[in-house]
């Protein structure tokens, strides 16, 4: 199946908004008392210089069964993969990452202040949601959509990964390798599956 492969990079990075509220939800904290305050907005700078952006997509024609969906190149056996995307013809394939700048920095505070570990992991994977968030509402333009989904969200297997990764030619366009255990490297990237409806 000859794909046409497009790819997206966000040269300011401070164009996508971080959401608070998620990270938040991913430090599991109500708010931000005043030395934690601090640290987020040192992480938040660091994160920000860190991070590129980057995506390749796909459009492609679907055929949606009831406990299946058949994107061309790979057969998808998942019920609530089909559920979600009834009523869709086409779909747009994405994966995206931050790169490996991010993982680096997170690893090193790693071995030195764990707090702001944690805090730079927590804002950057609010950023990779804002980077998707910034893809869709490029992409959707006219044609009724729904919502994304991801391999490893309910039965949608994550090996599944594989066979995305390797349709986009992910490795090459933008870099991200999958290991053993289907997980991606950089670490702050996704795979989506976008349906689109008749």
């Amino acid at each position: 199946m000859t794909a046409d492969l497009r790819t997206m990079f966000i040269t300011n990075t401070r164009d996508l908004e971080i959401n608070l509220n998620e990270v938040k939800r991913y430090l599991r904290v109500r708010d931000f008392d005043p030395s934690v305050k601090k640290i987020l907005d040192e992480c938040m700078g660091c994160v920000y210089t860190s991070a590129a952006p980057k995506a390749v997509y796909a459009k492609v024609n679907i055929r949606v069964g009831r406990e299946s969906v058949d994107f061309g190149f790979v057969k998808v056996k998942s019920q609530n993969l089909a559920f979600h995307l009834a009523g869709c013809n086409e779909a747009f394939i994405i994966a995206t990452t931050l790169g490996v700048e991010v993982d680096r920095l997170i690893e090193k505070y790693t071995r030195i202040l764990q707090t702001k570990a944690a805090v730079c992991d927590a804002i950057s994977s609010a950023l990779i949601e804002s980077f998707c968030d910034n893809i869709n509402k490029f992409l959707i333009t006219k044609k009724e959509s729904v919502s994304r989904f991801s391999p490893g969200y309910g039965d949608f297997d994550i090996s599944y990964q594989k066979d995305i990764l390797g349709f986009l030619d992910a490795n090459r366009k933008i870099g991200i390798a999958l290991t053993d255990s289907m997980m991606m490297v950089p670490s702050k990237s996704v795979t989506a599956i976008i349906g689109l409806k008749r």
